[in-house]
């Protein structure tokens, strides 16, 4: 969900970075 406000690029960033690292460390 992305929504306007500073909150939403932080969660964006969050929620997108962590599974990614995962990911690629996979």
């Amino acid at each position: 969900g992305f929504r306007t406000g500073d909150k939403a690029p932080m969660a964006y960033v969050e929620l997108v970075d962590r599974p990614e690292l995962e990911e690629a460390e996979d």
